[in-house]
């Protein structure tokens, strides 16, 4: 390495010494802070003098693997400068939590029982309340750690987890991201990063029967399996409609609820060819099976039933996020 030095004045009317070093071959700033002959905080310009080093930074220069260290020399007032603070790296994560709720159209009770009369016909769908927690955790880290950041952000958990005394499911928590706030220089030696993260318990399936304990998937998209057209027979595709009291049929103007097949639930709806040339007829199985309702859990691949699905009304899950183990989250590289 070299050196360099100069005389300033500082704010207070002191003259302030200022010596430079180019540092060479070290691959990260710690190796270089270490590289041999630098001065340490309070240590001794020469024996005899005043003066002691009080602040010693190093920036990167002119490649990755090139320092640039710049030290203050100074007169303190008390024969020596303040011990330096500890690091704040070593500091615990703290954290904020705001409670919210939103709204979502429900058709069926909290036990995901149907809302209907006794004609069997459906009740029109009502507003649900459901609460949720933006938590946001803040720490200071060496660095911006963006694969982490690209790892989890706008991600939900795929493993169960714990945030406090909370049991989150899978896909309950919602990484919206991991950043720096507030103000920071070009290669600082430490920033505050923040996590956030959006939680919702309070959608999950129910609290008994076969789907006891099950998150609701409160970031994915549940549509009723539904529609207005279906199969005539395996290669020929038609409109479902009603035939009414004078024989003729009648196109439904709504979307009618299927039965995870491409048949509607109700055995009454037939179907008729689009030029309504044919007579109505009962509507049979989509013949592409791969494109039928299918059970089982959430994965990423296949025809995923929504938790929320039931026999009168049949429901896909859709993910809106991609999923990921979040295990190692919040732990230090």
């Amino acid at each position: 390495m070299w050196s360099k030095d100069g005389i300033s004045e500082g704010q207070d009317g002191k003259l302030i010494k200022v010596e430079g070093w180019q540092i060479i071959d070290a691959s990260t700033k710690e190796i270089a802070k270490a590289t041999p002959g630098l001065p340490v905080r309070n240590q001794l310009e020469t024996v005899g003098s005043a003066y002691r080093y009080r602040n010693i930074n190093v920036t990167n220069y002119q490649g990755p693997t090139q320092w640039l260290a710049i030290a203050e020399l100074a007169i303190p007032d008390n024969g020596s400068f303040p011990t330096v603070p500890e690091d704040p790296t070593l500091g615990v994560m703290k954290w904020t939590c705001e409670r919210f709720e939103i709204g979502r159209a429900r058709e069926s009770d909290a036990y995901r029982k149907r809302k209907i009369n006794s004609a069997g016909d459906t009740y029109p769908p009502e507003l649900a309340t459901y609460v949720r927690y933006r938590m946001t955790g803040r720490r200071y880290e060496r660095f911006w750690n963006d694969t982490k950041d690209r790892k989890y952000g706008n991600k939900t958990n795929s493993n169960a987890m714990r945030l406090f005394t909370r049991t989150i499911l899978p896909y309950e928590c919602l990484c919206k991201g991991i950043s720096p706030v507030g103000e920071f220089e070009d290669d600082p030696d430490y920033m505050l990063i923040e996590y956030a993260f959006e939680i919702a318990t309070d959608e999950r399936v129910s609290e008994s029967g076969p789907t006891a304990g099950i998150s609701g998937f409160p970031f994915d998209a549940h549509y009723v399996d539904q529609g207005s057209r279906g199969w005539i027979s395996s290669t020929e595709r038609g409109r479902f409609c009603r035939v009414n009291s004078d024989g003729e049929f009648v196109d439904y103007a709504d979307d009618v609820i299927l039965d995870g097949t491409g048949k509607p639930l109700d055995s009454a709806i037939k179907i008729v060819d689009f030029e309504r040339v044919l007579t109505p007829s009962a509507p049979v199985a989509n013949p592409t099976a791969s494109q039928h309702l299918g059970g089982g859990g959430a994965t990423a691949a296949g025809n995923v039933q929504s938790p929320f699905s039931t026999a009168t009304i049949p429901q896909w899950l859709y993910f809106n996020y991609q999923a990921t183990n979040f295990a190692d989250i919040l732990s230090l590289p």
